[in-house]
């Protein structure tokens, strides 16, 4: 965080798994809402950081048009699946275009794990033919920390170009960089 605030780029390597990030819960709350449309998990999903929304700005939106969004997202996501769903409300938000505002710290991060977990979802609906409430099931114990220790469930390196890397000494691997500092 205070190498964001001074504008410098950094990068944390570590063997997080995807599945322990703020952004699976916040798509978790996402997909609860596509599949359980009404007020309560609307709003739970629109204040994620993925949405960005505050809860006074909630107040002024239109409430039977956010049913209706939100009701389009469930036939898109059973008609077209869970990625192509989970596309059009990150555009919809405009997750990408927030990058570097306020409403999205951490932007290059969070994008990184929110693309991850989006091809894991649909993986897991194309592979194991899961339903929404199958999906959400399946998510939920990945969360909860039923998964598997497979390579495939750390994060990825959002954008290591030109940016200070901060690893823990068991991640450095021989300590084979050109500056190391170690408090």
């Amino acid at each position: 965080d205070l190498f964001a605030r001074k504008q410098i780029p950094a990068i944390t390597v570590s063997d997080t798994k995807i599945f322990e990030s703020d952004e699976a819960v916040d798509l978790l709350y996402v997909l609860k809402a596509a599949e359980e449309v009404n007020r309560g998990t609307i709003h739970r999903a629109l204040l994620t950081h993925l949405a960005g929304y505050e809860w006074t700005s909630l107040l002024s939106l239109d409430e039977d048009a956010l049913l209706l969004q939100f009701r389009q997202y469930q036939e898109t996501w059973k008609s077209k699946g869970v990625y192509v769903f989970l596309r059009q409300f990150m555009k919809d938000v405009r997750l990408v275009a927030r990058r570097g505002t306020p409403t999205l710290t951490n932007a290059d991060r969070r994008l990184s794990n929110v693309f991850q977990l989006m091809e894991m979802l649909h993986e897991a609906e194309q592979r194991k033919k899961y339903n929404p409430d199958e999906l959400i099931a399946w998510l939920k114990k990945q969360i909860e920390g039923k998964f598997s220790t497979d390579n495939q469930y750390i994060q990825r390196i959002e954008s290591d170009e030109d940016a200070i890397k901060i690893v823990t000494i068991h991640n450095a691997k021989g300590l084979e960089y050109d500056l190391v500092i170690a408090p």
